[in-house]
């Protein structure tokens, strides 16, 4: 699950069904709001450190693989077919990936 939290996932999932009214009234109620200097350390306290999800957007960054959970990731890919094993330039998809991505025309 992306987010650890159900309850967090939940106010999220309601934040953005919310219309653009209701998100404009919440956003202007915090605005200009006055923290205190505890406040204001403990906010930079948490926007620190490796876990911080808002932080290049990984969550995982930091986060210790054993060996054993090395082992198990290897053996459930074994055997698998990568998606692009055998595709050609002149296929459909990869024609597709390498205009939008380099805007090559082919």
């Amino acid at each position: 699950m992306k987010y650890a939290c159900k309850m967090f996932l939940r106010e999220h999932i309601e934040y953005h069904l919310q219309s653009k009214e209701t998100k404009e009234k919440r956003a202007n109620k915090n605005r200009g709001r006055k923290r205190t200097e505890e406040t204001k350390q403990k906010l930079s306290i948490a926007k620190l450190g490796d876990l911080n999800p808002n932080k290049n957007g990984n969550v995982r960054r930091g986060a210790i693989i054993t060996q054993e959970h090395r082992i198990k990731q290897s053996n459930k890919m074994k055997g698998k077919i990568p998606w692009n094993k055998g595709l050609t330039k002149d296929d459909p998809r990869v024609r597709k990936y390498i205009e939008t991505r380099y805007g090559i025309q082919s």
